[in-house]
């Protein structure tokens, strides 16, 4: 088994034990969110380094999100 979703079934596993609440997800699924998550957040750095534009992320609009294919 992949050694990082064994240290998310640990994070899962604590996470229900602190809270009591049952949660539906399980490792795999925490390892793809939060690598979907940091691609994307990776994704937002990199647009606002670029000194091309005179626009920060958060300051597009819906459309400006869209035709760089970023989530809302």
């Amino acid at each position: 088994m992949d050694p990082a979703i064994n240290r998310w079934s640990k994070i899962v596993k604590d996470l229900q034990e602190t809270t009591k609440a049952k949660s539906p997800c399980n490792g795999r699924m925490c390892k793809e969110k939060w690598t979907y998550v940091d691609g994307i957040y990776e994704r937002i750095c990199d647009y606002n380094k670029n000194n091309s534009h005179n626009t920060s992320y958060w300051d597009l609009t819906i459309e400006e999100i869209k035709k760089f294919h970023f989530p809302k």
